[in-house]
Parts: C-alpha cells; structure tokens; sequence
C-alpha cells in the first residue's frame, strides 16, 4: 500500500532518478497516540516554513503514528521506455557502470544482477547490469545507441535487449519480494557505499552461489534472497560481514524465526538509539504505536 510503501521508507530501481520517499512527500495526515489528528506539510511544492514532519514519519515502521493521507510529488508517464542488460565478467561491468555513471546518460534504473538470478530471467548466468531508460522516443533510441557504443568498446561484454521493458521488471521484482511471512526462506535488505557494490556482490556470489541478488548501482541500495537450504546463520554473518567492510549494513525483513532469534535483525551500528528514545517518547509516551517493531526495540 502507499501507507506502507512510506512507513518503511521502501523503494525499488527507479530512485535511481527519481530520489527516495522522503524525497516525493509534500504532506502528510497522521493520528497520534491519544486520537488526534495531525498534518505537516501541504498540497504543493512551495510550502510554508516549520518542522519536516514528513522525513520523520517516512521510515518510521508505524511507531510515530498512523497515516491516514499523503500527499506525494508525481511525474508524468513517460511516453517511452527501453530496458537493455549488458552481461559479462565483473571487471568489465564494473568499469561500463564507472563509465555510465560519468558520462551525460541519463538512465531511471541502473540495478546490477547476480549471476542466479540473471539465470533465474533467462538470461545467461554470469553477472549483469541492467539499464532503464525512460523519455520521448528519440531521446531513448538515442540513450540507448549511446550505451551500446560503449559496450562494443569493453571487451567481454554482451548486450542484451529486453523484449517486453515492463515485465523484466515485475519478474525480477517477484523474484526477490515473492516470500511471504512465515516462509523457509530469507530476504535480506542491503546497504552498501555505490563504490563497493560489485565487489560485495562478487563476495555475496561465492558465499551464496544460488542467492537472487539486485543492487542499485546508484544509491548502493539492494536485496537479497536466499533459500531454505541457503541462509544457514553463519553463512548471513559472514555476508554480514562482508557488508560491514564496505560500510554497509544488511537488515532481514523476512526470515524464520529460529533465524531471528539469533541475529539482530536491524544491523543498526550507529549512535542515535538515545535520540530515538527521545523521539519516541514524545510522540507515543505509552508504547501504543507497534511497540518493539523499530530499531533498537522502540
């Protein structure tokens, strides 16, 4: 729901561009732990001067209160789109992403694909990156000839046209986000520096050859699921860990319980758990809000 989309401050590919959750919200409607109704924010862009509520409640996992409109920032469709997937070594994907990033394309989505679930898409099973490019008909044709150029230019590359732009899409994303709660399985959610996202990819591989794993390659934002025969405890330490080097994090939104029970599930490192409190207390003084469902227990 779009209620849930912003309580956990979710987003998929297409941040590339168009920026995170906080980023679209121009006003919000909230009720409170006692009943009232509150709003920050309003209907356009240009707005009057006072707190940010919208950033504060955007990622609160329902803690702070409970939406009941928002208003959001839109765009309009675009009257063209062209997906196409480049598949190869990771050193030569790595410096097409470098080159890409650098040069005056401008793609919507730029999301890098482990070798399984390439395979899982049909594609070949090697490492992929996958370029989505959204405008008028000529500006795509033309974004498009430009990114094959510089595929020919890299050796080891192989470009791959997507027939059908749409249901790449919605087949990569039913890959990753099919487990329901109370599965076998696990999906991960990954947070990494853009830098390091395909060195930690290619750890994430040999650590989990049979894992699905998509990564942003703009925000260093991704996902990750594993099987049931593939997210043995030490096994997502370990991948954990590898996060960890790369000044990252890696927070489970859906595995068993067992599972759960032995490892944190936020992954929070940081240093504001005593300014959450604070913020919490504030706003739900008696724990009514989904107690015990944010980070460090709030």
């Amino acid at each position: 729901t779009l209620g849930g989309i912003v309580a956990t401050a979710d987003s998929g590919s297409r941040r590339h561009r168009y920026g995170g959750v906080r980023d679209r919200i121009l006003g919000i409607t909230w009720v409170r732990h006692d009943g009232q109704i509150v709003q920050a924010g309003g209907r356009v862009v240009k707005n009057v001067a006072g707190y940010d509520l919208m950033k504060l409640i955007t990622g609160s996992y329902g803690t702070l209160g409970v939406l009941t409109q928002v208003t959001c920032r839109l765009y309009p469709m675009p009257a063209c789109s062209q997906t196409v997937v480049v598949s190869g070594g990771l050193e030569p994907l790595s410096r097409l992403t470098a080159n890409l990033r650098n040069s005056a394309l401008t793609p919507v989505a730029l999301d890098w694909l482990s070798p399984a679930l390439a395979k899982h898409l049909d594609l070949p099973a090697t490492y992929a990156l996958a370029a989505q490019f959204q405008s008028i008909a000529a500006g795509v044709r033309e974004q498009v000839t430009q990114l094959e150029a510089m595929v020919v230019a890299q050796e080891g590359l192989e470009l791959l046209p997507v027939a059908v732009d749409g249901e790449f899409w919605s087949a990569a994303s039913t890959a990753l986000h099919g487990l329901q709660p109370g599965s076998s399985g696990v999906l991960a959610k990954l947070g990494l520096q853009p830098g390091a996202v395909a060195s930690v990819l290619s750890q994430l591989t040999e650590l989990a050859p049979q894992g699905l794993a998509r990564l942003h390659a703009g925000s260093g934002l991704g996902h990750l699921r594993l099987s049931p025969d593939g997210f043995e405890v030490g096994r997502l330490e370990s991948l954990r860990s590898h996060c960890h080097q790369a000044r990252g994090y890696l927070t489970l939104l859906v595995a068993p319980p067992e599972v759960k029970q032995q490892l944190d599930i936020w992954d929070y490192r940081g240093n504001a758990l005593a300014l959450m409190g604070q913020v919490k207390q504030q706003f739900d003084p008696n724990r009514r809000l989904n107690p015990g469902q944010f980070v460090g227990g709030f």
